[in-house]
């Protein structure tokens, strides 16, 4: 756990080394790069953490807005990007495997675009090539909601409608259990930290230039996900000159919460092969 002191930010991080003996030192296999979406931190990969670790040195970090680095005035996209950039010339990475989930993958783009030649491989899981003008008005909704009237079991119950599956509301004492643990968390998202990630989605889209994205690209997708439908195309990713598109059926838009095996497994398999 630790803050780099960019710019105009101090951005939180987590580095976390292989739990396999020697795995490092073997240099067999690259770092991977962790972004989130929105109102998600590097705690929103505890599902899947100790699997991706096993072999490789996995960075996390709090996006700006989100967990332990504040937002700031006009966050865009491209500077969350920059962030990653100036966190891997501190921790003297070369070069580097990225993941992006939702916005994250939005992140990762453009990152992989900044710099091609250190981006090895590129995971973008529940995201999509473009936002839509539906996410745009209904993002903007969550925030006036959020400023209105906090983040109210109301709120957080109507944001976990749209990220995961209709069965898991069947389990009405686990969505309880989500719902305070989401209440609890002591770096959730304040409103003018949400409405600073929902204002850098604003526009994206990046359909014009994913031609230039020559990485080896795993687009991960799942067949429910309501706020980018996958369809046949990987809601556009799939354009990608080098991509390979795994549509999980019966599964949504929190993948790694909901599915983390799945996940795992999926993207291991991607990054090992």
């Amino acid at each position: 756990m630790a803050e780099l002191t960019l710019a105009d930010v101090s951005l939180y991080y987590e580095v976390h080394q292989p739990a396999v003996a020697g795995q490092l030192a073997n240099q067999t296999q690259l770092p991977l790069l962790l972004i989130a979406g929105l109102a998600s931190d590097s705690q929103s990969w505890q599902p899947v953490l100790n699997s991706l670790c096993q072999q490789r040195q996995v960075i996390l970090l709090d996006n700006r807005g989100s967990g332990r680095t504040r937002a700031q005035a006009g966050t865009s996209l491209k500077q969350m990007a920059e962030d990653c950039i100036g966190l891997c010339n501190h921790l003297q990475l070369e070069k580097f495997d990225v993941l992006g989930h939702s916005m994250g993958g939005f992140v990762a783009l453009h990152l992989a675009r900044m710099v091609p030649n250190r981006v090895h491989h590129l995971v973008l899981a529940n995201s999509s090539a473009a936002q839509s003008a539906r996410n745009e008005m209904m993002f903007a909704d969550w925030a006036d909601a959020l400023e209105e009237h906090g983040a109210t079991d109301h709120w957080w119950r109507t944001f976990f409608y749209w990220i995961l599956t209709r069965r898991f509301f069947d389990n009405q004492e686990g969505l309880e259990q989500l719902v305070a643990l989401a209440q609890r968390y002591p770096y959730a998202p304040d409103a003018m930290s949400f409405r600073s990630q929902v204002l850098a989605m604003v526009g994206f889209d990046a359909r014009p230039w994913l031609k230039d994205i020559h990485q080896r690209a795993l687009v991960l997708a799942a067949s429910e996900d309501l706020l980018f439908p996958p369809g046949t195309h990987g809601a556009g990713l799939a354009d990608l000159p080098q991509s390979t598109l795994t549509v999980v059926p019966g599964l949504a838009h929190s993948l790694p919460l909901e599915a983390p095996k799945v996940f795992n497994e999926a993207v291991l398999k991607f990054l090992d092969g």
